[in-house]
């Protein structure tokens, strides 16, 4: 075979390009989609940027209100926590029914080891 049948043999198997079908270059995204889509990233990312620093501004701003609520409901819990260990120092014998009381209640297992067994 010479060059030119060579030439020929290849150019009869590729298709011919029909007017309903693009060459893929014309696929390609155009330099302006391109930059167009680089402007809207990078304005995604500021506005990221910013919605974050708003939302920890706002974080520190509501952390001393936080503070100050937790203070108040850890003074209310150790006063109710002191009072009832001054009552359970005046009355010994009420505390000693109520413990023993709360543990054959919550400590079955204990107690009665074959409790667990018997409505099986």
């Amino acid at each position: 075979m010479s060059g030119e049948e060579g030439r020929e043999a290849a150019t009869a198997t590729v298709p011919a390009a029909n007017s309903s079908t693009k060459p893929w270059v014309e696929e390609l995204p155009t330099i302006e989609s391109l930059i167009d889509s680089k402007d809207l990233a990078i304005r995604s990312a500021q506005s990221l940027f910013h919605n974050s620093s708003n939302h920890l501004r706002s974080f520190q701003d509501s952390l001393p209100q936080a503070s100050s609520h937790y203070k108040s409901y850890e003074d209310a819990f150790f006063s109710k926590l002191k009072e009832g260990v001054m009552i359970a120092k005046e009355n010994p014998g009420a505390a000693v029914g109520i413990t023993l009381t709360a543990a054959f209640c919550l400590m079955r297992g204990l107690f009665f080891p074959d409790y667990h067994f018997s409505f099986r």
